[in-house]
């Protein structure tokens, strides 16, 4: 019962769902699978094909580019889409901090989804498009620090 009005509440909070009917929320949570993963379990690498949209029930994943960390990510929060949206490889790679719950979207359940919700569609494009930007800014932050510590 907690489960599920825990994934019912999450649902009804996400940007990712938020314009979808109740019924299709409910109809799309089911396509997703749930996975308990451990601490130091990697989800993603970069540079791999992406398989599919992964949903944090619980727990706390860090995400690199190359050996810089550069966000960590909760409960509610979405991370393997922008290889998916962008048909390209993973660009950050996800690891477990702590132990935790996934939702898991098969990439072949994924656009079929998408098709099928546009809202959808569109709140993963804003999201990709903050995130990929974030990173940028990061990892150049970290060039110039570096290179001002070679320079000193």
């Amino acid at each position: 019962f907690t489960r599920g009005r825990f994934l019912a509440n999450l649902a009804a909070t996400s940007p990712l769902f938020a314009q979808l009917e109740r019924d299709e929320r409910r109809a799309l949570l089911k396509r997703f699978q749930a996975q308990l993963v451990g601490a130091g379990d990697i989800l993603i690498e970069e540079g791999e094909a992406g398989r599919g949209l992964f949903l944090v029930l619980r727990g706390e994943f860090d995400v690199a580019v190359g050996s810089l960390k550069v966000a960590t990510l909760k409960s509610g929060e979405v991370f393997g889409e922008i290889s998916l949206l962008r048909a390209s490889p993973t660009t950050a790679t996800v690891t477990a901090r702590t132990q935790g719950e996934i939702l898991f979207l098969a990439r072949d359940d994924f656009a079929p989804a998408l098709a099928a919700h546009p809202g959808m569609h569109s709140a993963l494009h804003e999201l990709t498009t903050k995130r990929l930007v974030a990173n940028q800014a990061v990892v150049a932050a970290s060039i110039l620090t570096q290179d001002s510590a070679i320079l000193v």
